[in-house]
């Protein structure tokens, strides 16, 4: 590699110059100060022209080269401090797309931070699902947003729909910061999610700078601009579910320009407040900085009418077409060869995919799936859906754990044999297969899938196995909660075989 005549100095600072240009360009600064240290007895004209000419290839090297820099957000501080922080390094534009979204203290700081990216000039759009209770800013705040110069549009409700169950949603969580920066996962805008509420949302966030955040970036701007999305109406009078759920609902019944005095002075008391986020034991794995090949790296979503173009199939149905996140999920469980781990809230799951899961555990992969107990459950409905299923899934060999205590798990991720791992907004059940619009990351690198194994194992620990000739006694025990919750989960249980496309 070096030539013979050349010198101990010059070998090591050849060395560490051949280092540093393989270094990824946001630790640039660090591969510089790593050279001048082996450098050090260099004149000051030589050290000069190696860092013009380490600056000179950084800007030059293609991402693809260099890989893409990946951390896994376990813990709430890290979910909420990472999304304000890469927020506040924003320069020319900020996306984001969230599902649910309240107005709590959690919420404010994060939206305090895209205020001041736009007041830096910074292009700040914010792109919301329209359903009945789940943007659930006060109109006051949101006609705040849009005055200091945060675009907001809501993806609506589908009509087609007299009732919630079953409406397609925009369930993408997002944070695009430059198209170079993507934070994504299972986290909502919302107290439970980053440890602030007497019962928390067990979850994780994957964040990623490179290459992928331009393709999150292209597929967010198809939502953006899709004839559906449009601005919120802010004149209506707020609906009474979604004003249950408002902290701030006095503002709905004030003069509105006193609401959005009082918003603008709770922003500003958000922006200087500390952080509002709290760790839980169940979210204390250690976080490490992983750099993945590029090529080793994709961003799963959903198709829109326009990626489909002049494809019959896809217009049809555009979550069943090759190529979105469904099918290309599916397609991993198929080629498993050894494990596959899941973990997710809901797992009323498509004939489909209990298929594919009985299949691969009859050729010898262990497959092991991580859900949540009637105790922990948000959502009864898909818990009595996934009932139903518990004794076809065990006879099939499928090992099932439910997560015990009043928390809810909210993680969303699978690990396919040990290193295929996948973190985001999809959930395996009926809604995220066939209808809901959903976004993740999926990586093929062992070190990022044992960490997320490492992390589902701890959320694990909290879990009871469900066993199949136990399954009457588990059964028995889930009348340990309250009367309504059960009376309305033996219901649904009954009436899910007719509702479970809905589920």
């Amino acid at each position: 590699m070096f030539a013979p005549g050349q010198n101990r100095k010059t070998r090591q600072t050849t060395q560490a110059f051949a280092c540093a240009a393989r270094c990824y360009a946001r630790t640039w600064r660090i591969a510089i100060a790593a050279t001048l240290r082996r450098a050090a007895s260099l004149r000051p004209v030589t050290i000069a022209v190696i860092i013009a000419a380490m600056t000179t290839i950084a800007a030059f090297l293609p991402s693809r080269l260099l890989g893409d820099e990946v951390r896994i957000l376990h813990s709430e501080v890290d979910g909420l401090s990472e999304r304000i922080a890469i927020i506040d390094e924003a320069r020319t534009s900020v996306d984001v797309a969230y599902y649910e979204i309240h107005d709590d203290e959690c919420t404010g700081q994060f939206l305090a931070s895209l205020v001041r990216a736009a007041n830096r000039g910074v292009r700040v759009r914010f792109l919301c699902d329209g359903h009945l209770a789940t943007n659930n800013m006060p109109k006051a705040l949101m006609e705040l947003l849009i005055e200091r110069g945060v675009c907001i549009r809501e993806f609506p409700a589908d009509t087609r729909y007299r009732v919630e169950l079953g409406r397609q949603r925009l369930h993408d969580k997002l944070v695009i910061v430059d198209g170079q920066t993507l934070l994504t996962g299972g986290r909502n805008l919302t107290s439970e999610y980053y440890g602030i509420s007497p019962r928390i949302c067990i979850d994780r966030d994957i964040m990623l700078v490179g290459h992928a955040a331009s393709h999150a970036e292209a597929y967010f701007q198809t939502r953006w601009s899709d004839p559906r999305s449009h601005q919120p109406t802010l004149t209506r009078e707020e609906k009474s579910k979604v004003v249950e759920k408002q902290v701030h609902a006095q503002w709905n019944t004030m003069p509105r320009c006193q609401a959005k005095l009082e918003a603008s002075e709770w922003l500003a008391a958000c922006e200087i407040a500390p952080l509002a986020a709290k760790n839980s034991c169940l979210t204390q794995t250690s976080s490490q900085l992983h750099r993945v090949p590029s090529e080793c790296v994709q961003f799963l979503h959903d198709f829109s009418n326009r990626d489909c173009g002049a494809n019959a199939i896809c217009m049809k149905n555009t979550k069943q077409a090759p190529g979105t996140i469904s099918s290309q999920l599916l397609a991993e469980i198929r080629r498993a060869r050894c494990s596959i781990e899941i973990e997710s809230p809901y797992f009323a799951i498509t004939h489909q995919l209990k298929g594919l899961l009985i299949d691969a555990e009859a050729r010898g992969v262990r497959v092991r799936v991580l859900t949540n107990s009637l105790e922990s459950t948000d959502q009864i409905p898909a818990q009595a859906g996934y009932a139903n299923q518990r004794r076809a899934l065990l006879r099939g060999g499928i090992e099932l754990y439910e997560l015990r205590g009043r928390d809810t798990l909210h993680a969303k991720s699978m690990v396919v044999d040990g290193e295929i791992a996948m973190i985001g907004s999809y959930n395996f059940d009926v809604l995220s297969e066939t209808r809901s619009s959903e976004v993740a990351l999926l990586l093929r690198d062992r070190a990022v899938a044992a960490e997320l194994l490492e992390s589902i194992s701890l959320h694990r620990s909290q879990a009871t196995e469900v066993r199949l000739g136990d399954l009457l006694r588990h059964e028995a025990r889930e009348s340990n909660v309250p009367m309504k919750d059960l009376r309305e989960f033996q219901r649904l249980r009954l009436a899910a075989p007719f509702i479970k496309p809905y589920l």
